[in-house]
């Protein structure tokens, strides 16, 4: 999402453009901006290249009404910095061939686990731009579950009732397992690093007490997380358990978030600002759709998501250490060495899939 918006914010301007790094809580001047952006993609590239077991993708694409007059300096930019080329539709004469053309093409760039990005009805003949980021995530655990070990059991949901879901286990009963932990009992929360193959990347695994999940998530922050990731610790601990879990979400609009966060002049027609990209201010963002997919199982996680930017014209505790994931978490899936975050989620009901 981030990589998206800061496609478009580079034909922001004005308050327009402010009110954009407002919300995505940029610091870095503008050409710094895409330049580290730039930089992020190609070290995890390399990464990647020279890590086996780990897969990950990230591409980005421009399309545009045939037709219309774009600004050279903006696409030069998103091409030198994002690695995006134009391609040109017809939105005007055809929305909704374009539309499947889009969506054609973000599910072959995440291996068809993201279907229908653009909703219909989502482009229309009005439409004059899409911006598109597309991200697929395969890893494999750098130590793997054994699935002899995999068992049903309880599942505590968010409204005190139990669902049966399969735990996978890492390290057999009576053994110690050692993994990064992390114990925070004034906050009431736990959590653990489960790295894949390089041992860059990992699954942080956040488990709040029971019965406090909602409280937790609703005081979610970097401030809130920031003590508990710094204080995670190399510790033996009994066998680790996590659900095994797959999930598809729906094709979400971030238009009602990103508003609250204070970028509102980019969805008003008259007051948004895009001058860099046609030079003229006509332009206005529509929608911004985003979905997501994870997998969890004993080999590792397999994680897509990709994002569409639309423009028109005029996502009592037990302090014994343990770490037994049976009740509502969060996970996030992050490079270490960077602290961007991949993937982020919550698991209130690992037997939904959808």
């Amino acid at each position: 999402m981030s990589t998206a918006l800061a496609m478009a914010a580079g034909g922001a301007r004005g308050t327009t453009a402010a009110q954009m790094r407002t919300a995505l809580a940029v610091t870095l001047p503008d050409q710094a901006l895409h330049e580290a952006l730039d930089a992020l993609a190609l070290g995890l590239e390399e990464y990647v290249e020279a890590t086996a077991g780990v897969e990950l993708e990230v591409v980005n694409s421009i399309w545009g009404q045939t037709g219309y007059a774009f600004a050279p300096a903006y696409l030069e930019l998103l091409a030198r910095a994002y690695g995006a080329g134009v391609n040109l539709l017809d939105f005007a004469g055809a929305p909704e061939a374009s539309r499947r053309v889009i969506n054609d093409w973000v599910a072959a760039q995440t291996r068809r686990r993201i279907e229908d990005l653009l909703p219909p009805g989502s482009i229309s003949a009005q439409t004059r731009l899409v911006l598109t980021n597309a991200v697929y995530f395969l890893g494999e655990w750098l130590y793997r579950f054994d699935a002899a070990l995999t068992a049903t059991a309880d599942f505590q949901r968010l409204d005190g009732s139990a669902v049966a879901a399969p735990l996978m286990q890492l390290g057999r009963p009576g053994e110690r397992v050692e993994v990064e932990y992390a114990r925070d009992a004034r906050a009431g929360v736990r959590a653990i690093n489960l790295y894949y193959r390089g041992q860059r990347l990992c699954m942080t695994v956040v488990l709040p007490d029971a019965g406090t999940f909602a409280a937790f998530e609703a005081g979610l922050s970097v401030e809130a997380l920031d003590p508990l990731l710094a204080g995670l610790r190399s510790t033996d601990l009994p066998p680790v358990r996590l659900p095994r879990f797959r999930y598809t979400s729906a094709s979400v609009s971030l238009r009602e978030p990103l508003q609250a966060l204070g970028m509102r002049d980019a969805f008003e027609p008259g007051a948004a600002d895009f001058s860099g990209i046609d030079g003229s201010r006509s332009l206005y963002i529509a929608d911004v759709l985003q979905k997501a997919f994870v997998a969890v199982d004993e080999q590792g996680t397999e994680a897509a998501a990709a994002t569409a930017v639309v423009f028109d014209p005029g996502a009592a505790p037990d302090d014994a250490p343990q770490f037994v994931a049976d009740r509502p978490f969060v996970f996030l899936v992050r490079d270490t060495h960077t602290g961007l975050v991949l993937f982020m989620g919550r698991i209130v009901d690992p037997t939904r899939s959808e």
